[in-house]
């Protein structure tokens, strides 16, 4: 039977920034019984992320020796169909190059053979917050596409951050255009799977439309918090907008509460 509305995922980001960490991470905690797929895109002629992903037991293909738009049309439909084909799989990941044109890609991706065999889901957008004061690093036009199309911006290697690196990272969640469905401070690029089904931005603008210019949801926690909010599926999320306040916790449907404690917790004054 054909394969259609595969989930797909780009991580974006500089070169260094840790979208193969990432993805490493992701791949180590994908829902038990799924099967997925990473499509590799390197600058160099001689791939390295792949042989690192390999390991993780998915099935991964690489097109290197530049951006997968522009090394050749048929590269990418090759690319993407041997992890297809192979694996026939759950989700789809795809790494471009941290020097290609993420904008191209997407628009690639949207159009036929692949805008019914794959479904786009959440884009990723890692930074490395040590750079944003670098106007060779935040007026590059590769980095200003990467801003515009993700829909999660996330700082990684935020446990090397000082205070300016941070607040750095503040400014420009709050002047993303279009705001971002979450933000988060990252160490080791530890995404959690659930944020992959965050909705685009194409979809946060079918729904609502927001005037002031704050991103839609922004966890605002410690390093650790994220980290632990990976590990164990789940995170708390805040939005503000049209002048209200919203905050809630996402919990993955594998979590179990004890009911006694939870009583326990919503009886406490200023718990519930």
């Amino acid at each position: 039977m054909a394969l259609r509305n595969i989930p797909t995922n780009l991580i974006l980001g500089f070169l260094g920034v840790g979208k193969t960490t990432a993805i490493c991470h992701l791949l180590a905690h994908r829902p038990d019984g799924e099967r997925w797929a990473v499509l590799v895109n390197e600058f160099g002629q001689v791939g390295v992320d792949g042989a690192l992903l390999e390991q993780q037991g998915v099935a991964v293909a690489e097109v290197a020796g530049g951006c997968i738009c522009c090394v050749a049309g048929a590269a990418m439909q090759v690319g993407l169909n041997r992890p297809i084909r192979e694996a026939r799989p759950d989700r789809l990941l795809i790494e471009p190059t941290g020097l290609g044109h993420p904008q191209q890609i997407l628009q690639s991706l949207l159009r036929p053979p692949f805008d019914e065999l794959l479904e786009l889901r959440a884009t990723l957008g890692l930074v490395d917050a040590r750079k944003l004061t670098d106007p060779r690093y935040t007026t590059h036009e590769t980095f200003i596409d990467q801003l515009q199309l993700a829909d999660l911006l996330l700082a990684n290697k935020a446990d090397l951050y000082d205070e300016a690196a941070r607040e750095a990272f503040v400014a420009l969640v709050r002047a993303a255009t279009p705001p971002k469905a979450l933000s988060a401070w990252l160490e080791f690029g530890r995404v959690s799977p659930l944020w992959l089904d965050l909705p685009r931005a194409i979809d946060r603008n079918r729904r609502s439309s927001r005037a002031d210019g704050q991103p839609a949801n922004v966890v605002e926690a410690a390093t650790d918090r994220c980290a632990a909010a990976a590990e164990a599926g789940w995170f708390f999320l805040e939005g503000v907008g049209d002048g209200f306040y919203s905050g809630g916790w996402r919990i993955a449907a594998r979590q179990c509460f004890a009911r006694v404690a939870l009583e326990r917790l919503c009886r406490q004054p200023g718990k519930a």
